[in-house]
């Protein structure tokens, strides 16, 4: 009798264990990021400032906004574009699989690749709306501008339903504040996508404050963008 109690607790105390276990694994899944299944970053291509970058400076050469080059058809009924910056760790694969969520199809192949699995752009489309996505293998910029009828429904529910990570603007000013050159690079294109109208004024002070730089490039960016951003404000302001 007394070993059948005995093995009846331990068997309990297993299914216990287990339970937590399952528990455990089940909130992990949930969690934002990780990269999903490789779909981040390949090893060896950490993006600045959201990996160690092991004390390497790279030369770096920002891409301008808007991307240059032949530009897409606008989509039908088209409405002033809106504009998103996905994580730097968020990889292609994953927006992608974002914008089929959203109804989404690609409307042409992807870019060429700059790194395995990371085209440098792609567009997507439905019969109303249309997604332009570009990636720049050195900052980690991936922008990502919104245009059609129900623009802002469509960044809605690309964030809040699809789960696409996007920057806010809180982040990009970390990022400019950081001393890591490649956050301050990083947060510089990023802040030249999303610093449109009365946003810019969120970013100027930072941006301006980077325009000393001893390195160039990073003071040569924060002054492009500096000049961008007061074209933003309205006259006198």
């Amino acid at each position: 009798m007394v070993r059948l109690v005995v093995s009846l607790v331990i068997l309990a105390i297993v299914l216990v264990i287990r339970l937590i276990v399952w528990i455990v694994q089940e909130s992990t899944k949930n969690k934002l990021p990780p990269p999903l299944h490789g779909h981040g970053p390949q090893p060896g291509h950490s993006p600045p400032g959201w990996a160690p970058l092991g004390g390497q400076n790279p030369g770096y050469s920002a891409p301008a906004w808007p991307p240059q080059g032949p530009q897409p058809t606008p989509a039908p009924a088209a409405t002033a574009a809106l504009r998103l910056v996905a994580r730097p760790d968020c990889g292609f694969e994953r927006v992608s699989a974002c914008m089929s969520h959203a109804g989404l199809r690609l409307a042409a192949p992807p870019g060429p690749a700059q790194q395995p699995g990371e085209p440098s752009s792609a567009l997507w489309q439905n019969d109303a709306m249309q997604v332009m996505y570009t990636f720049d293998a050195r900052t980690y910029l991936r922008a990502i501008q919104i245009q059609g009828p129900s623009a802002e429904h469509l960044r809605q529910h690309l964030v809040n339903v699809a789960g696409l990570p996007a920057l806010d603007g809180q982040q990009v000013v970390q990022m400019l504040l950081s001393q890591r050159p490649a956050d301050q690079m990083l947060g510089l294109v990023a802040a030249e996508v999303l610093g449109t109208g009365q946003d810019a004024r969120h970013y100027l002070g930072q941006v301006s404050a980077l325009s000393t730089h001893p390195n160039p490039e990073i003071a040569g960016t924060a002054r492009r963008v500096q000049q961008l951003l007061h074209s933003q404000l309205p006259y006198g302001t």
